[in-house]
């Protein structure tokens, strides 16, 4: 309303101005579009103002609703960072859990294969022992015995040599003469 009569005011100011100039002809159509102007400005402002006045309120709630949902989002946003910068820790000490008790495992486990390489070599070195003192003696025996009869065809044959009939008839007497002896 004040701006309807502001307008008035400046319009009436103006109008001797006008007058003057160009006569009474153009200060009465100036008069009446300038008073046809505020009349429809006053009708447009009497029947448009609740309206836009609801509109603006409406968009005013709208953005302060949507004002609140992005804080919402945001504060949600927020929590939802923190707890996946919360998990994030405890995965991460989880995973240096994790790996700490690998490595105990780990070393368990080596310790254990360790130990029973050992076993393993110390029972191959005592197989191998037995092994070496089996051929040993085996070789042992087996010179033994070719001694033996090597010795044997040695005896035989220095007998031979040097055994008369005289002496191999005494000796099949004294074996006949120990015969009973032996099987009885």
């Amino acid at each position: 309303m004040r701006a309807v009569l502001s307008l008035a005011l400046v319009t009436l100011l103006a109008c001797p101005a006008l007058a003057s100039e160009e006569g009474a002809s153009m200060l009465e159509s100036f008069l009446v579009r300038t008073l046809n102007f505020a009349v429809f400005f006053a009708i447009l402002f009497f029947f448009l103002r609740k309206p836009i006045k609801k509109a603006l309120a409406g968009r005013r709630e709208n953005i302060r609703q949507e004002l609140e949902a992005l804080q919402a989002e945001k504060e949600n946003a927020a929590r939802l960072k923190a707890e996946a910068e919360e998990l994030l820790g405890k995965a991460e000490t989880e995973s240096q859990r994790l790996l700490m008790e690998y490595r105990q495992q780990a070393e368990i486990e080596r310790s254990r294969i360790l130990k029973e390489a050992a076993q393993q070599i110390e029972r191959m070195h005592e197989q191998a022992q037995l092994t070496i003192e089996r051929e040993m003696n085996l070789a042992y025996a087996k010179l033994k015995k070719e001694l033996a009869l090597a010795a044997m065809g040695k005896a035989e044959e220095i007998l031979r040599v040097q055994v008369t009939a005289q002496d191999q008839e005494r000796l099949n007497k004294e074996f006949i003469a120990n015969l009973p002896r032996t099987l009885g």
